[in-house]
């Protein structure tokens, strides 16, 4: 299977390795995205952090694309359909919502439980297209837990275990689960992160009802980790005290994640 070249400078590109994308590299930080899905749900790249992310590039008319998105569905179907750490999203970059829906009828797999699509004029897609510049369809990209790209072109996909490769190649530990499996929070309740907005001295307070290793992160808006510590929370009352100085003035996110992935996020501000 080929992909469909955009001109005779991409397949140029399309010979060398990983050259999908002409302006981003692996390791470049990701550019920001704003994406709406044929559901009406919004999508921005901070949503992602602290996950793997995998996007899959098309355009509604593209054959190979067509060819893909069926393996692209399987992969999202079998790690939880976007309910857990490993995301996808399927983003369109020439056409309208219903022309999108017509391609998901036809070639989007498993129609009872689609993959996560954006549509280009409607949906974001084009705009996508413009800042991550794909020079042959399909592209698929992995963009990692710190924000970074990690792979800008995993090809070929003939199955979804060259899928399932590519992201453990770029460091993902996958885990199977259900669609319809149940998604439980960080087991503790009467949470504070204080004071916020914040000049970087911070406490986080909550009620834990069990003894876990627990991970807080403090993440930025393009989803780079900027701290990470493990801290043991204990039945009953917990008190953590930061010291977030060095921050620059402006948004992030506090996450906290147990051993068992389950994660619960905080927005909080530095002045």
């Amino acid at each position: 299977m080929k992909k469909i070249i955009l001109s005779i400078a991409a397949f140029c590109l399309f010979n060398s390795a990983e050259a999908q994308l002409n302006v981003l590299n692996v390791g470049d930080v990701a550019p920001n995205f704003t994406l709406t899905d044929l559901d009406g749900v919004v999508h921005t790249k901070a949503d992602y952090a602290g996950k793997y992310l995998i996007i899959d590039m098309f355009f509604t008319t593209c054959g190979p694309c067509q060819g893909v998105s069926p393996k692209v569905n399987e992969l999202y179907k079998k790690y939880g359909c976007n309910g857990f750490d490993l995301q996808v999203l399927a983003v369109e970059t020439t056409t309208t919502n219903a022309a999108t829906h017509a391609y998901e009828a036809s070639f989007g797999g498993d129609q009872a439980h689609l993959t996560t699509t954006c549509s280009g004029t409607e949906g974001g897609g084009v705009a996508f297209q413009s800042a991550y510049s794909a020079a042959a369809f399909p592209t698929i990209i992995i963009i990692g837990p710190d924000g970074l790209i990690k792979n800008k072109d995993l090809w070929p996909v003939s199955a979804l275990a060259d899928l399932e490769a590519g992201l453990t190649a770029a460091g993902a530990t996958l885990s199977a689960h259900a669609c319809d499996a149940v998604i439980e929070e960080v087991s503790f309740t009467n949470t504070k992160l204080y004071p916020n907005p914040s000049t970087g001295s911070m406490s986080f307070e909550y009620e834990g009802n069990k003894s876990e290793t627990l991970t807080m992160n403090v993440v930025n808006l393009v989803g780079q980790v900027l701290y990470t510590n493990e801290y043991k929370s204990n039945n009953g009352q917990n008190k953590v005290d930061f010291n977030f100085a060095e921050l620059q003035s402006g948004s992030y996110f506090f996450t906290v994640i147990n051993a068992e992935g389950k994660s619960t996020t905080q927005p909080f501000q530095i002045k």
